[in-house]
Parts: structure tokens; C-alpha cells; sequence
């Protein structure tokens, strides 16, 4: 009885020991599936953050530029091959009939 009762015994331990280790491998199967999501999340957010943080750089960067840029008034020179809208009316007309005569005068005192 001893022989049996003692290998019934032990089979049951071993049993127990076996139904331990099994919970634990699905408990740590479902902590890795869970810790998994959030990672993919995780990483989703990030891109997300990232994505933003891009469009806010090139908003900054359009925004300087346009208020510490070059004026779009100041004209650096003329672009080579294309034509000046405004130089055309200038260039037809006599460099002669532009000055206008003024009759000398001189200050007066105070």
C-alpha cells in the first residue's frame, strides 16, 4: 500500500506541480499578448507625436520666414529670363521728357 500510495502521491504532486507551471505559461502568455498591444500602441502614438511635432517645425519655420524673411517689396535683381512688368512703361519713354525743371530758390533766415 505504501508503494502505491506513495507513487499516487507523488503522480499528484508532480500533477499539481504540472497544473502550476501550465497556469503559469497562460498567465504569462496573456501578460505578453497584453504588454504586445500596448507597445503597438505605444509605437502608434509616437508616430502620431512625431508627425505633429513635424508639422509644428515646419509651421514655426514658415512663420519665421515670414516675419524676419525678406520683404516681398525689397528686389534683390532681376531674374535672369524673366521679363519686368513695370520696367517696360520706363523704357519707352525719353529719359529727357522724365526730368522736370525746377526753378532755384534759397531759404529763407530764421
Amino acid at each position: 500500500m505504501n508503494s502505491k500510495g506513495g507513487s499516487t502521491v507523488g503522480a499528484s504532486a508532480a500533477e499539481l506541480k504540472n497544473r502550476k507551471l501550465r497556469d503559469t505559461i497562460k498567465q504569462l502568455n496573456t501578460t505578453i499578448d497584453t504588454l504586445n498591444s500596448l507597445i503597438s500602441t505605444l509605437q502608434t502614438t509616437i508616430s502620431e507625436q512625431n508627425t505633429r511635432e513635424q508639422n509644428y517645425k515646419e509651421q514655426i519655420d514658415y512663420l519665421t520666414k515670414k516675419l524676419f524673411g525678406r520683404s516681398s517689396e525689397k528686389k534683390v535683381g532681376d531674374i535672369p529670363g524673366q521679363m519686368s512688368l513695370f520696367n517696360e512703361a520706363e523704357m519707352t519713354v525719353d529719359q529727357r521728357q522724365m526730368t522736370v525743371p525746377v526753378k532755384a530758390h534759397t531759404r529763407k533766415k530764421r
